[in-house]
């Protein structure tokens, strides 16, 4: 079953390192790390937890389920 999604350039890059890093769970502080790879000194985590959302409510829009990203514990996020 193929998904398309109208998402943002952050978006994908996200969605890209979870599929990649399937069941891996990887830290917030890694995710923004790859993701804002344009040599910000600073990005407010903030930045992150809106492209979450935002992923996660097109992904359950489109599959009609629960989104499958999955947060662990409280600072850590899987694709499941």
């Amino acid at each position: 079953m193929m998904i398309l999604l109208q998402d943002s350039k952050t978006e994908q890059k996200l969605l890209h390192i979870l599929v990649e890093n399937c069941g891996i769970i990887q830290s917030r502080t890694k995710l923004i790390d790859r993701i804002w790879t344009d040599g910000l000194e600073y990005v407010d985590e903030n930045a992150l937890s809106v492209t979450i959302k935002r992923l996660r409510d097109k992904l359950g829009a489109q599959n009609g389920r629960m989104p499958i990203l999955q947060q662990e514990e409280c600072r850590k996020m899987a694709w499941k």
